[in-house]
């Protein structure tokens, strides 16, 4: 084989190689964090101001995990009546976030069945207000 000829295959794998890269990232799922992104930055302030709220209320929220439910306890001297969102983001795949109205019992908590749910890493973001200041709490918790 003369020099002409490997030069010639070398340039068509560098061209199949190229290709199937170009394929290959065809068929990637890009997911954005959210879809009105530049939106939220513009009323991030807001939401420093509610983040600024939750770390001054007296007591904490705390997240378990109890036959196959996920459990969120609000302090009690939250007694107001509760209004707000709370958002299971998954990172790796937005198809599998879900989002629930905040409904509390009379022991100030939460359960959201997880047996729909797949396995693994997602962020808890409650956004709620008491009917006077708004708050805002992001945790992240792993289901298993």
């Amino acid at each position: 084989m003369n020099w002409g000829y490997k030069i010639t295959f070398a340039f068509t794998a560098f061209v199949l190689f190229i290709g199937m890269l170009v394929f290959k990232s065809f068929q990637q799922n890009i997911d954005l964090v959210a879809e009105d992104y530049y939106q939220q930055e513009l009323q991030y302030q807001q939401q420093i101001d509610k983040i600024s709220n939750t770390q001054k209320l007296k007591g904490s929220i705390s997240f378990s995990q109890q036959d196959q439910h996920l459990v969120i306890q609000f302090p009690h001297t939250q007694q107001q009546q509760l209004e707000g969102r709370i958002k299971l983001f998954r990172p790796s795949d937005a198809r599998f976030d879900i989002s629930t109205q905040l409904s509390l019992n009379q022991e100030q908590t939460q359960r959201i069945p997880t047996a729909e749910l797949l396995k693994g890493h997602y962020k808890i973001k409650l956004d709620w207000t008491d009917g006077s200041e708004s708050y805002y709490l992001e945790e992240s918790v792993y289901i298993h």
